[in-house]
């Protein structure tokens, strides 16, 4: 054993600031809780579905607020960070009287907002008016107005301040719509859901070939809806946009080119491009055909002007078949999507048992590269797509690749500590700095084949977590995942939505296990406050003072930085050497116990470190 000297130990801090690692999680325990990082970070509770009280502008009544909260938007107030407008999504087919809700809240799925502000660093709600002299705190969005909505899953902000929500779960008849969702995509009894089948005539103006048109209860169904955040009003139903299981709508900076999303196997990747800029009533619906090298590719028209009104309102009604007899690209289930830097990262959540093979389902739809790739059976046999992945679509060339894949980590910090990156559902993007990053958010599609963390493997439960993702890593693995959040169990993390400033993040706990410890049996809205001090402390290289080798952080717990390139061995306290690294500027320690240890370079200086 090599014995080396200690009295000659010198601690490395000279450094110009403290340092706040991107520290894993303890994930030693099965969690009723949200768990995020300590300080600087904060965490605060702002809204809990059926604990809190709402007021319905359209029936002028009171209820609770619904259940099974998903899309969160922040609109803030004059650019402001520290107060707006918070609406969420509510996803769930039910009646009104049902996890939720009153009299007159409407049937189908629903929008809940309230008005937040943030004092003295803490996030809290507030009062918006008084009816009946209460205090109105929370609101529901009534989509009364437009015919009702399915489930309100995805959705986005608009450049001129409203919000698009996605209705998904595609309906097929007047039967199916009125058995509520008791869990997810399962019909319960009859009555239970939406009570009113009788048919739905669209308003005469502004909606395009659909003026005026009247429609099954059931075709009125799964479409894009436009709402005000601000007034908690719906504003109409973008027919133009297709009727197929929409999960996400991204409306670009020119307000015309919006990017839809499909959570379906085959699933399409839509676009569509508005007439005129800030109105989407009237526009041409596209789906994308990727090119068989996987460099670029075209968009599908799927109604355009050379069609009779008719023609273009059958082809939308029945966006997807018309996509897939025309070639459009086939993928597994495509979920949220975000857009930062020219590219869109889409996830794609993946089935146990997708089949892209089934002519009378694909038509002329051809799977997308990276998965012929990695089923190359696809043809022939079943996709066990148990992870999903997320996808990065370059929009200047149209070129679709999977950028990273789900599983399990295979080396460092992520392997010790058991991360898996399973079902991703939610996505968003944040700047920070001068880094670039990816927020993605899970929905596990099962327990088996090790999706969930090793420390609940075989629980029977699920743990859904949050991730960050430096986009500066090219083609990232598993590895390079950085666990930011554990949810209560059962639930499905979603909903991240930053403030302009990206110093705070509201976040959702879509369906938590009912048996949880209150408020985590409910599916609730929370906000955590210091995410840009954290991320950027976390993830900035150090700057360094002098010319002597340093070593930054210490203590440290992931990754250990040199102020230059350098030969190093180190040692436990019983003088056991643990690690080796020759001409290196960073040295991964994860796999390192906590505990002292001493670094010793070539020129027999010894410095102390701390690992924690």
């Amino acid at each position: 054993m090599k014995q080396i000297v200690l009295t000659c130990c010198l601690l490395a801090v000279t450094m110009l600031r403290a340092q706040i690692p991107f520290s894993p999680l303890d994930t030693n325990f099965r969690t009723q809780t949200i768990v995020v990082p300590p300080s600087p970070l904060k965490l605060n509770i702002l809204c809990v579905a059926q604990d809190c009280t709402a007021y319905d502008v359209y029936s002028d009544s009171w209820g609770t607020v619904k259940e099974w909260a998903d899309f969160t938007g922040y609109m803030p107030i004059n650019g402001s960070s520290d107060s707006g407008y918070v609406v969420i999504n509510n996803e769930l087919l039910v009646n009104d009287n049902a996890f939720g809700g009153g009299q007159g809240f409407g049937d189908g799925g629903g929008m809940t907002q309230f008005k937040v502000k943030k004092t003295n660093g803490v996030w809290s709600t507030v009062a918006q008016e008084k009816v009946d002299n209460k205090p109105v705190f929370y609101k529901n969005i009534n989509f009364t107005p437009v015919g009702l909505t399915a489930a309100n899953c995805g959705g986005w902000k608009t450049p001129w301040g409203t919000i698009l929500t996605a209705e998904e779960w595609s309906q097929t008849s007047n039967v199916n719509i009125r058995k509520g969702s008791t869990f997810q995509n399962t019909t319960g009894a009859d009555g239970t859901g939406i009570r009113d089948t009788s048919d739905y005539t669209i308003p005469a103006t502004g909606h395009g070939v659909f003026n005026g048109v009247t429609l099954k209860r059931y075709q009125n169904l799964n479409w894009i809806v436009e709402v005000d955040p601000v007034t908690a009003t719906v504003v109409k139903k973008h027919y133009s946009m297709g009727r197929f299981e929409h999960e996400q709508a991204y409306v670009m900076d020119d307000q015309k080119t919006v990017y839809l999303t499909d959570d379906f196997t085959p699933a399409v990747f839509f676009k569509f491009v508005a007439k005129t800029a800030g109105d989407l009533s009237e526009g041409v619906l596209y789906a994308y055909k990727q090119n068989s090298n996987g460099v670029g590719g075209t968009w599908l028209p799927i109604n355009d002007v050379t069609q009779t009104a008719a023609q273009q309102r059958d082809s939308l009604m029945d966006a997807r078949n018309v996509a897939l007899r025309a070639g459009a690209t086939t993928g597994i289930r495509h979920e949220w999507l975000t857009y930062i830097q020219g590219k869109l990262y889409i996830c794609e959540t993946g089935r146990d048992n997708a089949n892209l093979r089934n002519p009378s389902a694909v038509k002329n739809g051809v799977p997308e590269l990276h998965l012929q790739q990695k089923f190359p059976n696809w043809s022939t046999a079943d996709m066990p797509d148990y992870f999903g992945r997320v996808i990065e679509f370059d929009i200047a060339t149209n070129t679709m690749r999977s950028y990273i894949e789900g599983g399990p980590a295979t080396s460092g910090m992520a392997l010790s500590k058991g991360y898996h990156l399973s079902n991703p559902d939610g996505v968003e993007s944040v700047s920070i700095g001068n880094k670039n990053f990816l927020i993605i958010m899970e929905d596990l599609n099962g327990q088996s084949q090790g999706r969930n963390p090793s420390y609940v493997s075989g629980s029977n439960t699920t743990i859904c977590e949050m991730y960050f993702l430096d986009l500066s890593i090219t083609n990232p693995t598993v590895n390079d995942l950085q666990l930011f959040l554990i949810g209560p169990k059962g639930c499905e993390v979603t909903g991240c939505a930053f403030t302009p400033d990206a110093t705070s993040a509201f976040v959702n706990m879509q369906h938590p296990n009912t048996t949880n410890t209150p408020p985590y049996n409910r599916s609730l809205t929370a906000v955590i406050t210091g995410m840009q001090e954290y991320l950027l402390t976390s993830t900035e290289a150090p700057v360094w003072e002098g010319e002597s080798l340093q070593f930054y952080p210490n203590p440290a717990s992931r990754v250990l930085h040199l102020s230059k390139p350098s030969d190093i061995a180190i040692y436990d306290a019983k003088g056991q050497r643990k690690l080796v690294s020759r001409n290196v500027e960073t040295i991964d320690i994860s796999q390192l116990s906590a505990g002292v240890y001493f670094i010793q370079t070539t020129n027999q200086q010894v410095f102390k470190l701390v690992v924690e």
